[in-house]
């Protein structure tokens, strides 16, 4: 869990995972495992072990993501990226019967001033594309998975760059960027239009982008919560 307070890491294991993954299976559900490559590290874990990699905006500061997580850029020549290549291979040896995977915050996307990438600059200053720094690792990961028929599906990939590596895209939320995704998918890709129900308002927004958009739909409690409320009767 990525909430350090509740100390859950004792009570969690990799073989719980495959004990999920193959009930899943049991009742021919598709087990598509979450990782995420885009680029945030906890805090005091970059500081220590990828200081180098650790993006900054122009005054030098980090610029913080998740709870006590900052962006870390894991473009070639990095050691994130050194970090990450080892991490996905290790991920697919670890869980060999997956059906695929659900990469997370496909979104992310800054101006970094503590890396160069050969092509960008702002006032003159060299600097890098955030965005661009996890397409590599992207790559990878769709290469060994549609290698052997399996699925990718991501949160947030606002680039075609991004999005031509997917088979499926999720909208978090019900706003109007179902809109951007639908362009995205362009017929051609899945779209899951994700709300977190916390009243029926937010239920109703989903259905009508899902109605719009084309998308199908899904519904979970409150991101932040570690337990959340149950849904109402409405809901």
């Amino acid at each position: 869990h990525d909430y350090p307070e509740f100390e859950c890491a004792d009570k969690f294991n990799l073989n719980m995972v495959h004990d999920h993954i193959a009930q899943l299976h049991r009742f021919n559900i598709l087990a598509l495992l979450y990782l995420q490559v885009s680029g945030d590290c906890f805090i005091p874990y970059a500081e220590e072990k990828f200081p180098d990699a650790i993006a900054r905006d122009s005054a030098g500061h980090l610029k913080p993501t998740w709870k006590n997580c900052c962006f870390v850029n894991p473009s070639a020549g990095t050691s994130f990226h050194n970090h990450m290549q080892q991490q996905i291979r290790k991920f697919f040896a670890e869980f060999p019967e997956i059906d695929g995977v659900f990469l997370d915050q496909l979104c992310y996307q800054a101006v970094d001033y503590a890396h160069q990438d050969g092509r960008t600059a702002v006032n003159c200053r060299e600097a890098s594309l955030f965005g661009d720094s996890y397409l590599e690792n992207l790559e990878l990961i769709s290469k060994i998975l549609h290698s052997q028929g399996k699925y990718l599906w991501a949160n947030g990939p606002f680039n075609l760059d991004v999005a031509k590596n997917i088979d499926g895209m999720m909208c978090e939320g019900t706003s109007t960027l179902a809109r951007s995704f639908q362009y995205l998918a362009c017929g051609s890709k899945g779209l899951l239009i994700h709300s977190y129900a916390e009243s029926a308002k937010d239920v109703e927004y989903m259905f009508r982008r899902s109605l719009v958009c084309g998308g199908s739909w899904s519904v979970s409690g409150t991101a932040a919560a570690r337990r959340p409320p149950e849904f109402s009767d409405q809901i």
